[in-house]
């Protein structure tokens, strides 16, 4: 959903974190809205029992671990892949909020 008086994205709590807008400074608005869109969907799969919140977690770690591959490739660092992981990252604790309470 986005913010009438900024058009930023705003995410209900159900849906998602509410995230510094220091992550999205930048960001290009096509790879945030994907992002947005994925996220979503991986929250209402796991709102469904489609998909269990420990395997949703498990696929966006997958990414980032795949992400620090390339990133260990490249040596001194790309700052958009660095940046990737930061919004990655802040998926993970979102779905992570999805968690069964031990």
């Amino acid at each position: 959903m986005l913010s009438p008086e900024t058009e930023t994205p705003v995410m209900e709590p159900s849906h998602g974190p509410s995230r510094p807008d220091s992550i999205w400074a930048g960001s290009d608005p096509h790879g945030q809205a994907a992002l947005f869109l994925i996220e979503s969907l991986i929250h209402g799969l796991v709102e469904k029992s489609l998909m269990s919140a420990g395997d949703a977690v498990a696929i966006v770690e997958h990414a980032i671990e795949a992400q620090s591959d390339i990133l260990s490739e490249l040596g001194a660092a790309s700052g958009s892949l660095h940046k990737a992981q930061t919004l990655l990252g802040a998926i993970t604790r979102s779905l992570r909020g999805d968690l069964p309470a031990d």
